[in-house]
């Protein structure tokens, strides 16, 4: 059984593979709309957030099943939530610093935002004991919101900039 660190580790480096298929996946099949829900359809950063969030759920899935579970979802919760966090924030502070967005400042701030992901969720899992049990249901309401959400969102999204293409 693996330990925490080598989760967080191999967690990167799946979600960073597996996130960047994810890019090209719908335009390879087609416009396909049952890939549409885990790919990006479009180049609207909140279809950008699938390729850190479905990815980092099917890892975790497996994590869960062969990883010790202690402040497991609370921390995948708080890891899924930080990193897109993280993906928002960074391309608007850059493109709003910049004027334009860059394909290698977007690779970055998508690395970056596993990295920091899988930090922070490591972080809570280390902790010496289960002082999060009362929030399972609650970090698994979230990551099944935000699934939801995913879902609603690829074929329904509001007309605002985080869901139009390229704002």
């Amino acid at each position: 059984m693996k330990k925490p660190k080598g989760w967080a580790v191999t967690g990167i480096i799946f979600i960073v593979f597996f996130g960047t298929l994810l890019h090209f996946l719908y335009e390879w099949t087609g416009s396909n709309q049952i890939v549409g829900v885990f790919a990006p359809v479009n180049e609207s950063v909140w279809e950008h957030l699938k390729l850190l969030f479905w990815p980092a759920v099917l890892f975790y899935i497996v994590e869960w099943i062969f990883s010790a579970k202690m402040n497991f979802l609370p921390a995948k919760a708080v890891g899924l939530v930080a990193g897109m966090l993280i993906i928002v924030a960074g391309y608007y502070t850059y493109t709003g610093i910049a004027g334009c967005h860059a394909l290698w400042a977007d690779i970055l701030l998508f690395v970056a935002a596993v990295v920091c992901m899988q930090y922070k969720s490591f972080k809570i899992q280390s902790l010496n004991r289960d002082i999060l049990i009362g929030y399972s249901t609650i970090a698994a309401l979230i990551i099944l919101a935000f699934a939801a959400a995913f879902v609603v969102f690829t074929f329904y999204p509001p007309d605002i900039p985080l869901f139009i293409p390229g704002n």
